[in-house]
Parts: C-alpha cells; sequence; structure tokens
C-alpha cells in the first residue's frame, strides 16, 4: 500500500489492506516528504524535471567512461551541442572515478549531496554520490 500519510492505514484505505502498511508509516509517506526540500520523494521530482529540460540526455549519443572501474557508472551524454558526464557511486562506500577527460570549464549540475567534489583527474564520490557535469 501506498504510504500517504500518518492517518490509519497510512491514507491508504479506509479498511484494512490485503498486504501489511510498513510499520514505519507514520514517519516515512508521501505527506512527509512533501514537506522537506531534501526528501528522496523531491529529489526525484526534480530529476525527471531536468531530465525533461535537457532532452540531450534522453536522445544523445552514449559513451561510457572509466569503463573498467568496478564501483562506479560514468558516460558521457553528447547531444551535440552540449555534453554531460554522468557519474554515479551505487556503493554505500566511498569510491573514485577517473574519466579521463578534460574538466576545464565543467560544471556541476546535479549532485545528490549538493555540494560537488572537487574536479580532477580523479573525482571521490562519496556513497551513492549521483553527480551531474555539463562540459
Amino acid at each position: 500500500p501506498m504510504q500517504w500519510d500518518d492517518t490509519p492505514n497510512a491514507g491508504f484505505s479506509s479498511v484494512t489492506p490485503w498486504l501489511k502498511v510498513n510499520a514505519g508509516y507514520r514517519k516515512v509517506n508521501v505527506a512527509v516528504e512533501e514537506k522537506n526540500p531534501d526528501s528522496v520523494l523531491n529529489y526525484f521530482r526534480k530529476m525527471i524535471a531536468f531530465r525533461k529540460a535537457n532532452p540531450e540526455l534522453i536522445f544523445g549519443t552514449w559513451k561510457p567512461v572509466d569503463r573498467k572501474n568496478p564501483k562506479v557508472f560514468a558516460y558521457i551524454r553528447d547531444g551535440g551541442e552540449r555534453k554531460f558526464l554522468v557519474i554515479l557511486n551505487f556503493s554505500c562506500r566511498e569510491a573514485s572515478c577517473r574519466p579521463g577527460i578534460c574538466l576545464t570549464g565543467a560544471e556541476a549540475l546535479l549532485d545528490n549531496y549538493n555540494d560537488c567534489p572537487p574536479l580532477g583527474k580523479e573525482i571521490r564520490l562519496r556513497p551513492f554520490e549521483a553527480l551531474v557535469l555539463i562540459l
């Protein structure tokens, strides 16, 4: 059941649903997430809006970066006029990426920590960090 709010049955139904409601629904629900600008819900909304505003992320050519690195997933999306470097650390530990490209003039557009790590030959990402740069 979707956890809409902190009311009985998480606001999903006026009757007991056939699946159990998560025990933490009073603290983790849409109503709480909407009030927090840094919530997961609002981050996903921001990402969807960002993707819609940048068609290169959908239709641009895709080129992997730092391919042999098992700790990060990194790639360039090239839309012709604009290029983006996307670097994702899906682990619970810090990880490094060596993009192998010049990052002079690169600008961080999105970072789920809201403070882009230093950019250089090696970029150190914190656990579960997602970084999008325009090149």
